[in-house]
């Protein structure tokens, strides 16, 4: 049915089955018919659009968004988990990020099948928690490791594996209240 009810217009199936549109393509614009709203191209992609800007498109290897995606609950479609960015047994092949990642506090990113590294902020202090086997942190090249606070960097591990103070007579191992 196609009718219009002194308010709206409508399309309407009423009948058994649902209703079909084919086409090569199919726009969906605005009222006034300069901007597209919605595009379904066959054998290509589907685009949405927000106020004449194409905001998600599908593509030939997965769908990309462009802005911000805002995800209320699990990012992994796998995990039973609430706020989780990670594998939880199940591979993505790839997933490709941008831009920043904003969790909210406690929301964590976890890799490895039983969640084995952890990286969050509990609202007070950060963390980097490893729950199996070794934590390793390092170069794959000969650049140095720093260490910095205050937005500055206080010790380096050089590219030979030294551990020396980012400048000379500046910073000590341990106190006289605390030793090494």
């Amino acid at each position: 049915q196609l009718y219009h009810d002194g308010s709206n217009s409508y399309i309407k199936d009423s009948g058994t089955g649902g209703l079909l549109i084919n086409s090569s393509k199919l726009d969906i614009l605005n009222a006034a018919d300069n901007e597209f709203m919605g595009r379904f191209i066959q054998d290509g992609a589907v685009e949405l659009y927000f106020n004449a800007t194409k905001r998600f498109e599908t593509q030939s290897s997965g769908a990309q968004v462009n802005g911000t995606l805002t995800v209320d609950g699990n990012l992994n479609p796998y995990s039973a988990n609430n706020n989780s960015l990670g594998l939880h047994g199940h591979r993505w092949n790839d997933l490709f990020i941008k831009a920043s990642v904003d969790l909210s506090d406690n929301g964590q990113i976890r890799v490895g099948d039983s969640d084995d590294l952890k990286l969050y902020h509990n609202g007070t202090d950060s963390y980097v928690s490893n729950g199996t086997n070794n934590l390793r942190i390092g170069n794959t090249h000969s650049n140095n490791i720093k260490f910095f606070t205050n937005n500055s960097t206080r010790w380096n591990i050089n590219g030979s594996g030294h551990f020396l103070p980012d400048s000379n007579n500046s910073f000590d191992i341990g106190t006289t209240s605390y030793r090494v």
